[in-house]
């Protein structure tokens, strides 16, 4: 789905008419938590228990 160049930047003309600058870094990938913290056991029950794509 294509989201429209005004509807994408309707916040920064707001802001900049606002006077106010917005820099909001961005860094590809899930980096919410680590492996180490992450109690890896309790999300073992999302595991499928069979898969019709894997033998």
């Amino acid at each position: 789905m294509r989201v429209p160049p005004p509807v994408r930047n309707r916040e920064r003309r707001a802001a900049q008419d606002g006077g106010v600058a917005i820099d909001v870094p961005f860094t590809p990938g899930r980096v919410d938590a680590l492996e180490e913290e992450t109690d890896v056991e309790s999300f073992a029950w999302l595991e499928p228990a069979a898969d019709g794509f894997r033998n």
